[in-house]
């Protein structure tokens, strides 16, 4: 009886072994034994023809015989019950070691989106054109233009935009740098 191990997922066919039948030939045969070996002293101790033990040696040679392969029969049932668990731990591991690289990565996903909401950014602290100014001052084609899908970032964006197209425009009126530097006002 060959032992195969199975592939992930597959199951191996079970097995139909008898194991009270076999061990029950074990009891039956070694109580033969006991029993042959008893005679033997018996015939031995009333100085009986040897002829009768040569039989009782036979017969408790057949009976280890029978032992011996009653013990194999179980020790292969015993080797295929260990592969089949085997490989049912061997799928219970992947799925075990599958599941920490799942709760691994979903950790690092967390720590990252967090150190991402934890960053502190100069964005809230840009001094930008007042909304009020932008609203009525901006040409209509920097407020109408769609640069992100978020509101609140496309309002900064487009106010930027505006304050960038206001520099343009006073720098393309042939202002000096010096006018220019004097003109805004630095914090």
């Amino acid at each position: 009886m060959e032992v195969t191990m199975a592939e992930h997922g597959e199951t191996l066919p079970e097995h139909k072994l008898d194991t009270a039948a076999l061990y029950d030939t074990l009891r039956q045969s070694k109580a033969s034994v006991e029993e042959a070996v008893a005679k033997m002293l018996a015939i031995k101790k009333e100085a009986r023809p040897k002829s009768q033990l040569r039989e009782l040696a036979t017969q408790i040679l057949l009976n280890i015989v029978t032992l011996r392969q009653a013990n194999r029969s179980i020790l292969l049932e015993e080797d295929s019950v260990k592969a089949e668990t085997e490989c049912a731990k061997a799928s219970v591991e992947l799925a075990t070691l599958q599941l920490q690289s799942l709760l691994y990565e979903k950790n690092h996903q967390i720590k990252a989106i967090k150190a991402c909401k934890d960053l502190d950014t100069k964005y809230p602290d840009i001094e930008l054109v007042p909304q009020e100014e932008f609203f009525r001052d901006a040409p209509a084609e920097i407020k109408d233009s769609l640069i992100s899908e978020d509101s609140e970032q496309n309002l900064m964006l487009k106010r930027l935009n505006f304050e960038m197209y206001q520099e343009w425009r006073f720098l393309t009126r042939g202002t000096s740098g010096l006018e220019y530097a004097f003109a805004i006002e630095i914090p």
